[in-house]
């Protein structure tokens, strides 16, 4: 509840490149963990944390940004945990404060396609 509550805030206010990219890397770490804790709640106010400040990173470092969801991407994809990835994307898109381009917003779109006939029951 603590991250959740306090993402929005950090986000606007940790954007010195050195300060945040330590941030997304250490949500980044929990998220990609092999062993993901078993407290659902727990998990996703990290992913909303990841989220917004993903969603909150200036228009200068969009380029890091979209490694950062790609490796998350890769990273959902070998771990078979795809409704990680598309609650990101659920956050992310809905928050972003510069302007999604077409290529990378083909990219996200395709990828959450990918996963409407998914077995998946989180998905469902």
């Amino acid at each position: 509840m603590i991250i959740q509550a306090i993402a929005p805030v950090i986000a606007g206010k940790i954007f010195h490149k050195r300060i945040y990219y330590v941030v997304l890397r250490t949500l980044n770490e929990e998220l990609e963990a092999k062993v993901v804790p078993s407290d659902e709640e727990t998990i996703h106010e990290v992913l909303l944390a990841y989220a917004e400040i993903l969603s909150g990173t200036p228009k200068q470092d969009y380029v890091q940004t979209n490694d950062e969801i790609e490796k998350f991407y890769d990273a959902c994809l070998a771990q078979n945990r795809p409704s990680l990835y598309v609650d990101l994307m659920n956050v992310y898109c809905a928050h972003q404060m510069t302007t999604i381009d077409d290529e990378a917003a083909d990219i996200y779109l395709s990828r959450i396609l990918r996963y409407m006939n998914s077995t998946d029951k989180v998905l469902v």
